[in-house]
C-alpha cells in the first residue's frame, strides 16, 4: 500500500508540474501576443498621425491659397466701392468686379483620415491630450469652418445669383 501511495504522490506532483508548465506557457504566449498587438497598434498610430499631418498640411495650403484669393477679391470690392461712391459713370468693365464677388468660391477641408481613424477607434492615439486636440480640431474647428463655407455658398446662391442674373448680361468670373 505504501508503494501505491508513493506512486500516487509522485503522479500528483508530476501532474501539478505539467499543469504549472502549461500555465507558464500560456502566460508567455499571452504576453507575446499582447506585445505583438501593442507593436501593431503603435505602427497604426504612427501611420494615422502621419496621414493626419499630411492631410492638415494640404488643407493649410488650400486655406492659404483661399486667403490669397479672398485678398484679391477684397481689393476688387474696395475698387468697386470707390467707383460707386465717387459718382463716376458706370462702365461695363465694372461687371468683372461684380463677377469677382459672385465668383468667390470658398475652399473645403478634408476629413477622410480623421473619419477613418474614428471608425478604427480614436483610442488608438495613446496621448490623451493629443487625442483631445485632434477631436477638437475636427469636430469643432473644421465643423465650424464647413458651416461658414456652406453659409457663404448659400448666400451667393440665394442672394447674389438672382440679382446678378437679373441685372447683368455679360458676367466674367475670372
Amino acid at each position: 500500500m505504501r508503494t501505491s501511495r508513493i506512486v500516487k504522490a509522485v503522479n500528483w506532483r508530476y501532474a501539478l508540474g505539467e499543469i504549472a508548465l502549461i500555465v507558464v506557457g500560456v502566460v508567455i504566449a499571452l504576453q507575446a501576443s499582447a506585445w505583438w498587438d501593442g507593436r501593431a497598434e503603435r505602427r497604426a498610430e504612427e501611420t494615422y498621425l502621419g496621414a493626419l499631418e499630411a492631410e492638415l498640411t494640404s488643407d493649410l495650403q488650400h486655406i492659404r491659397e483661399g486667403l490669397d484669393r479672398f485678398r484679391g477679391i477684397e481689393s476688387k470690392v474696395t475698387e468697386l466701392l470707390e467707383v460707386l461712391r465717387s459718382d463716376r459713370p458706370y462702365s461695363e468693365e465694372l461687371d468683372a468686379y461684380f463677377g469677382t464677388v459672385y465668383g468667390a468660391k470658398a475652399f473645403d477641408v478634408s476629413t477622410a483620415v480623421y473619419e477613418s481613424l474614428k471608425s478604427e477607434g480614436l483610442t488608438l492615439i495613446r496621448d490623451r491630450g493629443l487625442r483631445a486636440h485632434i477631436i477638437t480640431v475636427y469636430e469643432q474647428t473644421i465643423a465650424s469652418t464647413r458651416r461658414s463655407i456652406r453659409y457663404e455658398e448659400q448666400m451667393v446662391l440665394d442672394i447674389l445669383r438672382p440679382y446678378f442674373l437679373t441685372h447683368f448680361r455679360d458676367l466674367r468670373f475670372n
